[in-house]
């Protein structure tokens, strides 16, 4: 499916992870296990301006919640933790002179908090003025697969300029996601009508926001956040991620059955220990890579192609449909013909409301 291939080799910053990760470990979830349980290593974390696969930040939001008991936890942790704590985008954003600027800022910056490799099809943040009213549209493709980062985007843009707005700048939230069991949670947080299974995700401002103050920084600390944070996005634009690269290697031979990790290595131009070594510095693993890629290529063939289960196996390199089936139910709880029919029925049942 091309959304979730297009979000498969997406990133997050350090800083973001481990903001995430210091505020489950102070609610009782021990460090270590979330840790091993994504396979981020605390050494991929010492730089906060390094990269961090998104499927390892959304498994750690996933298992965290889960593991606490606590489906309100991230919208908790948005509210709790300021932005401007554990990323420059929101350092520069409190710096600009109004909030006009600062949401332009957000908008060139954010994707050193959020990056995916290749342009994002969705759209991003984008303001939008219907009927005299003036809407934060979110448009990103990663904000519709996964509710938790627009929720947390949300909250963070509403409770973080509370602490210096005379009155507020939030009218109402919609979101496109079906009410969660935190809904009421949400209410309470964002203070205004809040509404879900909603047509787009989308903060509704006042629209004489982009007017009022900010510059909670002096221009001279304006400066020198900008002038990181566009080295930080050169270096984004420029440099794929080792995953990615790896990802790109194993999607030409996948159907061969050929992806031994030294040939692969090879190809990339690294011995095996070295790519090893690049990929547990970037909080995954050949392994990893390899069942996750499997998976979701399966489910596109199966999904969008209406493969067979013979050829779907054969296409990602199982000899045999049987091990293949075996292997599609351990990985995704479903055996092929199950998600078939289970996607099917999702895509008549949305058909239907539309």
């Amino acid at each position: 499916m091309i959304e979730r291939n297009t979000v498969r080799s997406a990133t997050v910053s350090a800083s973001l992870f481990s903001g995430f990760l210091d505020y489950a470990d102070q609610q009782g979830l021990q460090r270590a296990r979330i840790l091993e349980r994504t396979g981020v290593r605390e050494a991929a974390l010492m730089d906060p301006d390094s990269r961090i696969p998104l499927s390892a930040y959304i498994d750690m939001l996933d298992f965290a919640k889960t593991a606490l008991g606590d489906p309100a936890l991230i919208v908790r942790f948005a509210q709790d933790i300021a932005m401007s704590r554990i990323s420059i985008v929101a350092l520069i954003m409190e710096s600009a002179p109004d909030m006009g600027e600062a949401f332009r800022q957000m908008q060139r910056y954010g994707r050193l908090a959020l990056h995916l490799k290749e342009q994002d099809p969705g759209g991003g943040m984008e303001l939008d003025i219907r009927d005299g009213r003036l809407f934060m549209v979110d448009r990103r493709m990663s904000s519709r697969l996964y509710p938790d980062l627009v929720e947390m985007d949300f909250i963070r843009l509403t409770c973080g300029p509370r602490r210096f707005l005379a009155q507020s700048h939030v009218l109402s939230v919609s979101f496109m996601h079906p009410e969660p069991p935190h809904a009421r949670v949400c209410e309470d947080v964002f203070q205004c009508p809040v509404s879900f299974g909603a047509p787009q995700n989308a903060l509704e401002l006042h629209p004489e926001v982009a007017n009022w103050p900010v510059a909670q920084n002096d221009g001279y600390v304006h400066g020198v956040l900008k002038e990181r944070a566009d080295t930080l996005m050169d270096a984004l634009t420029t440099a794929p991620t080792i995953r990615a690269a790896l990802e790109a290697e194993l999607l030409g031979v996948l159907h061969t059955g050929e992806v031994s990790s030294e040939t692969i290595a090879g190809r990339l131009g690294y011995t095996r220990q070295t790519l090893f070594r690049k990929l547990r510095a970037e909080g995954t693993s050949f392994r990893k890579v390899l069942a996750e890629l499997r998976r979701e290529v399966a489910m596109d063939y199966l999904d969008q192609t209406g493969s067979s289960v013979k050829e779907t196996a054969y296409l990602v390199g199982f000899s045999e449909p049987a091990a293949f089936s075996r292997w599609f139910r351990r990985s995704t709880g479903l055996s092929p013909k199950q998600y078939q029919a289970h996607t099917r029925s999702e895509r008549n049942g949305n058909a239907l409301e539309d």
